[in-house]
């Protein structure tokens, strides 16, 4: 009597991004392996933030975009009122690990000159856990 295991079809490379690349890079990988993507100072990862390779030898899902951030580009950010160590420059800095803080008084806003014009594909505001927030409104003006 013969047994047979099958384990599934390997994948090959994952693909990458423009301005990105997938982690781990191997040679090949096994069913079930995960590539996580990262991309270039100057861009932000837009998309899936990881692929997970197949039984059939495939990756699942797409491959996400690296597009250039504002933190790149030249711009300048103004806000009603905020504290003197939050600057509503922090806002647009890259830094996922600084931020701007709006006093309390209504209405809230912020506002960012981009100088040129520029195409925007998406805006990202991420409010961290633990943050009050009342239903903040995203308007975009040319």
């Amino acid at each position: 009597m013969l047994f047979f295991w099958f384990t599934g079809l390997e994948c090959g490379y994952p693909g990458a991004p423009s301005f990105g690349r997938p982690h781990p890079v191997k040679e090949s990988y096994r069913p079930g392996d995960a590539v996580s993507f990262t991309c270039a100072h100057g861009h932000s990862l837009q998309g899936p933030l990881q692929r997970v390779c197949l039984f059939n030898g495939t990756w699942a899902g797409q491959l996400p975009l690296c597009d250039r951030s504002l933190s790149s580009v030249d711009q300048q950010a103004s806000s009603r009122q905020t504290l003197g160590l939050y600057p509503a420059n922090k806002s647009i800095d890259g830094d996922p690990q600084s931020c701007t803080y709006t006093d309390k008084l209504r209405p809230r806003w912020i506002r960012v000159d981009m100088r040129k014009n520029q195409k925007v594909r998406a805006v990202a505001i991420t409010v961290p856990p633990g943050i009050y927030s009342q239903g903040e409104t995203v308007l975009l003006f040319r």
